[in-house]
């Protein structure tokens, strides 16, 4: 249900200027106001903030000797979707695979499945109903941290 949209017209003593409130009580405050000689302005200026960031933690299902991390999914909702994406996206540096029970799809209303999901994203992916880990992933080499050239001035 979307939230009810309420104005009321009100014409301020204070500026002899009709006003828009949103509510109600806004209409109450405006007529206290009104009614005690307090000159205002209503809705006169917007002010800038910003929602910061939250920060969340992600733990991986599995490490191996070479640097994979493994997160190994049965059912995969939405959340947990969404979570590895920002989790995969926002560490570059690590390399992140999905070992999925079935290669179901991602919901009942979609034909996405969970490979398909992954391959769309570049993530390295296997599915396995007993967690077989893939041979490759085991024996692959650990990633080796690129440097950054000094530039010279």
């Amino acid at each position: 249900m979307g939230r009810r949209k309420w104005k009321q017209e009100h014409t301020t003593k204070s500026s002899n200027k009709e006003v828009t409130l949103r509510s109600g009580f806004e209409k109450k405050v405006a007529v206290y106001l009104d009614n005690h000689d307090i000159e205002y302005q209503y809705e006169a200026e917007k002010l800038d903030y910003e929602v910061p960031a939250k920060r969340h933690s992600y733990t991986p299902d599995f490490k191996l000797p070479n640097g994979i991390y493994i997160e190994a999914k049965g059912k995969w909702d939405a959340t947990s979707r969404q979570k590895m994406a920002h989790v995969i996206e926002q560490n570059p540096d690590k390399d992140i695979r999905m070992l999925f029970m079935r290669d179901n799809p991602i919901s009942k209303t979609s034909k996405t499945k969970y490979s398909d999901w992954a391959e769309k994203r570049g993530i390295k992916y296997h599915v396995s109903a007993d967690g077989e880990v893939p041979k490759a992933w085991l024996e692959a080499k650990p990633k080796t941290k690129t440097r950054r050239k000094k530039l010279d001035d």
